[in-house]
């Protein structure tokens, strides 16, 4: 047998050669065969990628018969285009749910509100914020507080209130409201303690509004700043009863009633006469009216004349002349005085300390 220079018998090499050897230019898939295929399926510029793909796959099988690899690429082509108008179909199912969806959120966005636990939140920083000695300007709580909030929306559950103008505005008005409603409490506290038959000394009244205001009551104490700004909002609430006191009845009547008229109009005696009605129908009473409180109308204080209005206006005129700090000589003074002052105005009673009888 005779041998090649590589060493193999003749035929073998032959054999060898003869497979590496690329076939024959009529079995291969012409470029416009595949480039026909690829329109017969619309493929465009957006589809030129596969395009390549099927070009490269021909190549790639150019030692298969020419039918099967026909039959390939045709099978590509086709997948290709059933995937593509799926996707087409769910696109556009998706672009009509993603509408739905808008359309509902615009719905929602107009009927926005908080919840019970972001209103109760409001509270609570409103409420810390009026307790807290920096605040000598009530009427500007609302933005101190809403200050508050942007800085800690995460922990006070408002993320997705803020950078949207329609639930900020909601927002907003929720402080205001707040602010409002909490500042007639301490004024009203504040009326109480110092005025009346029910008044109370500084520490017990210091007591009751941290409880009442102070983020975690009046467990944590209540410190002497803390303190001195509440005895200076007690004296000058003693210190201007006309505003936050009613003024006596227009025409002072005595404790006892008198004659009362019918809705029929029929005036009626009064029953400590013992004279007997002759109208039977249900009676009411009127009534009687109130003197207008000085700075109010209608009801309602006038802008800048009302309790609130005048506290900051009151201390805007002291941070002026006395610094922005409560440690100047000023300030110190002031408060001093002042604590001197309720201790004795407002001392507490002496009990007497009662001892059983028989006691040792």
């Amino acid at each position: 047998m005779t041998r090649t220079l590589s060493g193999l018998p003749a035929p073998l090499a032959l054999r060898c050669h003869n497979s590496v050897t690329p076939p024959p230019a009529s079995d291969v898939l012409s470029s416009t065969f595949v480039d026909g295929v690829a329109n017969r399926f619309g493929f465009g510029e957006e589809e030129q990628e596969i395009r390549n793909c099927l070009h490269d796959y021909v190549q790639i099988g150019s030692g298969l018969s020419k039918p099967f690899l026909a039959s390939q690429v045709f099978h590509m082509a086709f997948q290709y285009r059933v995937m593509k108008n799926m996707f087409q179909a769910s696109n556009h199912g998706t672009q009509k749910l993603q509408s739905m969806f808008n359309d509902i959120y615009l719905r929602l966005e107009d009927n926005f509100s908080l919840t019970k636990d972001q209103e109760s939140i409001i509270r609570v920083v409103v409420q810390d914020h009026l307790f807290h000695p920096s605040c000598v300007f009530f009427n500007l709580a609302h933005v101190e507080v809403e200050k508050t909030l942007r800085e800690s929306q995460e922990h006070c559950q408002l993320v997705h209130i803020f950078k949207n103008p329609n639930r900020e505005r909601i927002l907003l008005s929720a402080i205001k409201t707040q602010c409002r409603v909490s500042k007639n409490a301490l004024r009203e506290l504040l009326r109480d303690s110092v005025i009346g038959d029910n008044t109370s000394t500084l520490d017990d009244f210091c007591h009751v509004v941290a409880n009442r205001f102070k983020r975690g009551g009046a467990g944590f104490g209540v410190g002497v700043i803390e303190r001195a700004r509440i005895a200076i909002l007690r004296r000058f609430t003693h210190e201007n009863q006309h505003l936050v006191n009613v003024l006596p009845l227009e025409d002072e009547r005595s404790a006892t009633p008198g004659p009362t008229r019918s809705r029929a109009g029929t005036p009626r005696p009064d029953s400590r006469t013992g004279t007997p009605s002759t109208d039977s129908t249900e009676t009411t009473t009127r009534p009687p009216k109130r003197r207008r409180t000085d700075g109010y109308t209608g009801g309602r204080p006038q802008k800048g004349h009302d309790y609130w209005s005048a506290v900051d206006s009151w201390f805007k005129a002291k941070l002026l002349d006395w610094g922005s700090s409560w440690s100047t000589p000023q300030w110190q003074e002031y408060i001093n005085a002042t604590l001197q002052w309720d201790a004795t105005q407002f001392a507490p009673e002496e009990q007497e300390i009662i001892y059983m009888a028989g006691a040792n």
